[in-house]
Formats: structure tokens, sequence, C-alpha cells
């Protein structure tokens, strides 16, 4: 089964940059799942996935921001991924 990053489960996007260890920004968003009051299919020129602080905040064309907390959903048991074997060392396939 192939594994999708949080990011990749909430939106899709047409560039990105990496804020810091663990913060990313995105541009040209488009939502795959309804996130408070947006439907899937809404677009967004700007989101920032603030893993961090368990937040993502999407900016709209008129610069405002809509924050939403992040929450868990533990989904069904899985078979562990087979040992990593490139240099990062995690211990699992990416």
């Amino acid at each position: 089964m192939e594994r999708h990053t949080l990011e990749c489960q909430i939106f899709s996007w047409k560039g990105w940059d990496q804020l810091d260890d663990v913060d990313l920004a995105f541009e040209d968003v488009e939502l795959k799942v309804p996130v408070g009051e947006f439907p899937a299919g809404t677009k967004f020129p700007n989101a920032f996935l603030l893993i961090s602080s368990s937040m993502l905040i999407l900016l709209d064309t008129d610069e405002q921001e809509h924050a939403f907390e992040l929450n868990v959903s533990v989904g069904q048991k899985i078979t562990p991924p087979e040992v990593c074997e490139d240099a990062c060392g995690c211990g699992h396939n990416h």
C-alpha cells in the first residue's frame, strides 16, 4: 500500500518551500478534503503546514488567514515497511 504524507492527504500544490526542520509553505493549493467551512476543491494562493504546532493555515486571495488545528486520526493497522537502505537511517521506507 502506498503511503501518503499528511499534506498530500489534505491538498495538492504547485510549489513549496521548507521554512525550518518541520514547517512547510505551499503555493497554489487546492483542497482534496473539506477543511472547516471550505469544501474540497477550494483553492488558496498559500498554505502553511506548521507541524511544530499542529496547525494548518490557509491564506486566501484577500491575504486573510484561516487557521485550523491538526488532530490525529489513527487508521487501520498495517505491516511495517522494510528496513530503509538509504543513508537517512530512519529504519523505514519513505
